[in-house]
């Protein structure tokens, strides 16, 4: 299975000064013809020679963006703070977002070292399991008579159950859920400058439509919105038909203010990029074979798979413990999470809390994240009933207005990130800071 990869690589950057004699050391040549402004600089970009489908975006003072696909020079820049950014290339890393200073009369001379990907390093795999979904609601059953039980018999014991879970809601009832299938979950929530670039992949392949204000889906005659740029939560923006960055700070952070078919088109894009059947049928959006199970691209995760994932085998609110409950330390949750207690009033980059024990991270706090299913109460047995059966691999109801999301985010306090609450939302939602985690079966190449 063929996976997309965040991993540390090596931003090389070098500053000469360009001395009184008229000569510059470092990436370009003697010959070069480059001159420098008083209080000005230049910028030297070299592509790697094997790698012919770099990009690169540069982000500058006073807004300044360029890019490009070849070496360049970029001559008389205001002196001041540059960003460089690369994109992934087949199965190479990027490197790292990088930021310097330019100083006046001087040259920056920039090349990227990519990296050999390391195959399945974004996702973990998830292996099959039975947990209990939802939270405890501190409700005893009824009592259970034996049958040939008569009046002046002991009464029968009452089965002893958890307090309920601080702050939960009523639509979390506890039920048991079988994983039957392995699957991959991404560890991180998808970034911004992966979705711009996917993003910018897709408009290129005639996927989606770029508009002055507007990502619009192309596939199977939809024209659903993806993101609306003007929106002051969006990070990314669009300047003569192409697909920028906001400020080069948001690069790894999480995609905020994608629809749920926003969230949908990342994964089908991500499927044709690594030419894979696609998921979903952008007609219906429905499951081109009609099972989650059984599809070979990308998609989003169950509402089930997410929280059995988030979980990791826990059963308390978070899971490191419960720091919800008074008598525990409230600072657990701030180890794992970006809550409004400890984020500083803003998004934060992807995979610096954490992570649970099977590797995933930000399923607290950060941002929301969209899964696949649509709203509704659950369906399977509650787990006090007698003889509670469990639901293998629920997916939600078949009909419904609101999609789910699930995982809390940074402006809200941990009661909203919780393993087991739920959220709502219509697929059309430019969801304040909802972000998009992808997962994928494990029938998938």
């Amino acid at each position: 299975m063929r996976m997309f990869n965040r991993g540390n690589a090596l931003l090389f950057l070098g500053v000469s000064m360009l001395l009184a004699a008229g000569f510059m050391l470092g990436g370009c040549s003697e010959d070069a013809d480059v001159t420098t402004q008083e209080g000005f600089g230049d910028i030297a970009i070299a592509v790697p020679d094997d790698m012919g489908k770099a990009t690169w975006h540069l982000y500058g003072p006073d807004n300044a963006f360029y890019h490009g696909d070849s070496d360049q020079v970029l001559t008389d820049l205001p002196a001041g703070k540059y960003s460089v950014i690369w994109n992934q290339v087949d199965d190479r890393t990027a490197p790292a977002p990088y930021t310097v200073d330019l100083a006046k009369n001087s040259v920056l001379d920039v090349r990227a070292d990519y990296k050999a990907l390391a195959p399945d390093d974004s996702f973990a795999l998830v292996q099959p399991g039975t947990f209990i979904m939802g939270s405890p609601s501190g409700e005893a059953p009824d009592l259970v008579y034996p049958e040939d039980w008569v009046e002046g018999d002991p009464e029968p014991e009452p089965v002893e159950v958890p307090d309920a879970e601080l702050n939960r809601d009523d639509d979390e009832v506890e039920h048991f859920v079988d994983i039957t299938q392995a699957y991959y979950l991404s560890k991180v929530e998808v970034t911004n400058q992966e979705f711009l670039e996917l993003a910018q992949w897709a408009v290129d392949n005639n996927h989606a439509v770029l508009t002055e204000d507007s990502l619009l889906d192309n596939l199977d005659g939809s024209s659903r919105v993806i993101m609306y740029f003007p929106s002051p939560i969006v990070q990314i923006d669009v300047e003569n038909g192409t697909l920028r960055l906001k400020d080069a700070a948001y690069a790894l952070r999480p995609v905020v203010d994608v629809t749920w078919y926003g969230a949908i088109c990342y994964c089908d894009w991500l499927s044709l990029s690594e030419d894979m059947t696609r998921a979903y049928n952008h007609a219906n959006f429905r499951f081109v074979s009609g099972s989650h199970l059984s599809e070979e691209g990308y998609r989003l995760p169950t509402e089930a798979e997410w929280e059995f994932a988030c979980r990791a085998g826990t059963t308390t609110p978070f899971f490191n413990g419960d720091p919800l409950d008074p008598s525990q330390d409230y600072v657990l949750a701030e180890d794992i999470a970006w809550l409004e207690t400890n984020s500083g009033g803003r998004t934060h980059d992807v995979g610096t809390k954490t992570a649970n024990a099977w590797g995933l991270q930000d399923t607290h706090g950060n941002v929301w994240e969209w899964c696949n299913d649509r709203y509704g109460e659950y369906e399977g047995d509650w787990i006090w009933d007698p003889d509670p059966v469990a639901l293998a691999d629920p997916i939600g109801p078949f009909f419904g207005r609101h999609r789910i999301m699930r995982g809390g985010r940074w402006a809200l306090t941990g009661n909203f990130a919780r393993a087991a609450n739920r959220l709502l939302g219509a697929p059309g939602y430019e969801g304040e800071n909802v972000g998009i985690r992808v997962a994928a079966s494990s029938v998938a190449p």
